[in-house]
């Protein structure tokens, strides 16, 4: 099983793959790999923020960005998974909750910290 540093060079390598395929305001390695706390069937978990977000459009984005596999040295195949969420939601718990407590790979420059924190519901 991969360790947590080479998921993180792993996320961080997606993240440039993300930045060619769309244009996210923020790119978060997060979940289980992030945590620490990872086993057999995790995957690598790689929340992109996109601003113009439309969640019919949802299934096409995640098409288009795909998952990343990654042989690793032990021969183990690692997967990358995108999650998707919209920007201006990040208000709500779950997307908070990533921004807070994940590994922020990529940030636009006019996405300010602060509009990052958690805002009331």
């Amino acid at each position: 099983m991969v360790d947590q540093k080479k998921a993180r060079e792993v996320a961080r390598k997606y993240s440039k793959t993300l930045l060619k395929a769309c244009n996210p305001e923020v790119i978060v390695f997060f979940g289980p790999y992030h945590e620490g706390t990872q086993h057999e069937a995790s995957c690598i978990d790689v929340a992109v923020f996109l601003n113009e977000y439309k969640e019919h459009e949802h299934h096409e984005i995640v098409r288009r960005l795909g998952g990343l596999v990654i042989g690793s040295d032990d021969n183990d195949d690692l997967y990358v998974m995108p999650r998707i969420f919209d920007y201006n939601r990040r208000g709500f718990a779950k997307e908070s909750n990533i921004l807070q407590t994940g590994e922020i790979l990529y940030m636009k420059s006019d996405a300010k910290p602060k509009q990052l924190q958690l805002q009331p519901q």
